[in-house]
């Protein structure tokens, strides 16, 4: 179903842009700037990226993509909202934790919807990567409502992008990211005109800088998506942005990795090595 060279030429630049948007997300926390404004920046160079993103074929973008593209950017923005509103009433872990638990929204939409058939080994390691990602702050017996909906939105998200990869292959990535982006700069600048909110050199210059791996966090996402099932992709992302955020924490921030979370990542890369053998 997929080539080895695969891995190398989309899993791993997605997993390397998704874990250098988790790092400047929370160096921005840590300099308390003000978030809406860097999320809106980081769209206006998204977009300018995907307008100038390589397009071999010149078709006109089908109706049912247009709409999907510009709903996905609306998701994206109230997503990265969200996610804000998470990271306030329920602290770093239980929104990270619960982004990346994600995962199975779109791993079954891609085996109900799309037919993707994981093997035994697949569906072992899926297995491994769900409890690693539920245990890695020790799990919560009570799940507040917004993680629900953060749950909710980012597996959305994830979805849509697998909906994109299977149903539209010969409609330029770029040109879709295009109207997801611009969707979103369109209204995360609606948002921060109505709230008011501070603007900052400095923070708009991070945005624009934020924007550059989330455009090619997407980009090859669904590049991955268009090669790869959606039960390989996603665990492999998510569960790597982990696995890296640990070390760089470890090694970069001398923060200390524990017991718990050191078995954690010895399983997470069971688990992707199950993955990889299983390709």
């Amino acid at each position: 179903m997929c080539k080895r060279g695969s891995w190398v030429i989309y899993l791993l630049p997605a997993l390397l842009s998704s874990f250098s948007i988790a790092l400047i997300l929370r160096w921005v926390e840590r300099r308390d700037l003000p978030r809406l404004v860097v999320i809106a920046s980081n769209y206006a160079t998204a977009t300018f990226v995907a307008m100038g993103g390589p397009s071999r074929r010149s078709i006109a973008m089908p109706p049912d993509a247009l709409f999907a593209g510009m709903g996905l950017g609306v998701m994206f923005l109230v997503g990265f909202m969200v996610f804000g509103l998470a990271l306030r009433r329920e602290g770093m872990a239980p929104a990270v934790t619960m982004g990346r638990i994600s995962l199975i929204i779109p791993v079954l939409v891609a085996v109900a919807v799309f037919g993707e058939s994981p093997s035994a080994i697949d569906v072992t390691a899926l297995v491994l990567i769900i409890v690693v990602l539920w245990s890695w702050e020790g799990g919560k017996k009570r799940i507040a409502p917004v993680l629900l909906v953060l749950f909710a939105l980012f597996g959305c998200i994830s979805a849509m992008l697998k909906w994109f990869a299977v149903v539209h292959p010969h409609v330029p990535e770029s040109r879709f990211l295009t109207v997801v982006f611009g969707a979103a700069l369109v209204g995360g600048c609606i948002v921060v005109a109505v709230r008011r909110q501070r603007l900052s050199g400095f923070a708009v210059g991070i945005g624009f800088a934020l924007g550059i791996p989330n455009y090619y966090s997407s980009f090859f996402l669904v590049k991955a998506l268009e090669k790869m099932p959606a039960f390989v992709v996603f665990p492999v992302v998510d569960t790597g942005v982990i696995v890296l955020f640990a070390l760089a924490g470890t090694f970069c921030f001398s923060e200390r990795l524990g017991k718990r979370r050191l078995v954690s990542v010895t399983l997470a890369m069971v688990a992707l090595i199950l993955l990889g053998i299983s390709r």
